[in-house]
């Protein structure tokens, strides 16, 4: 993040778990949302494509969205849960720019 948060080391242990499981849990459902697009792709590049299995696929990548959407807001609830108030608005003002939020845990720590 931008913003020096200032965490300490055991904050930055938690931050670093936290990445880590939800990088894993997130990779396995982009997968699924990835395989429902090509298989949503080749069904309309079909000469006849089937309609009922376009509408189908269609709501599973909807619902697909929404399951990525509900896990980043729980790994954000999750990381501010061990963050002081001051640096819980300093996480808020980074989010707020993208660029920002890159970066490791070490990058986070005080100088």
């Amino acid at each position: 993040m931008q913003d020096n948060l200032g965490l300490n080391d055991k904050q930055c242990e938690q931050m670093e778990e936290f990445q880590a499981k939800h990088f894993r849990l997130v990779s396995a459902e982009q997968r699924k949302l990835m395989t429902f697009e090509r298989e949503l792709q080749e069904e309309s590049l079909k000469t006849t494509p089937d309609a009922k299995k376009i509408d189908l696929l269609a709501e599973k990548i909807g619902k697909q969205h929404a399951t990525l959407a509900r896990m980043r807001s729980a790994h954000v609830a999750e990381m501010n849960s061990i963050l002081t108030p001051a640096q819980r608005d300093s996480s808020m003002k980074a989010m707020k720019n993208p660029i920002s939020v890159r970066g490791n845990c070490r990058m986070m720590m005080s100088k």
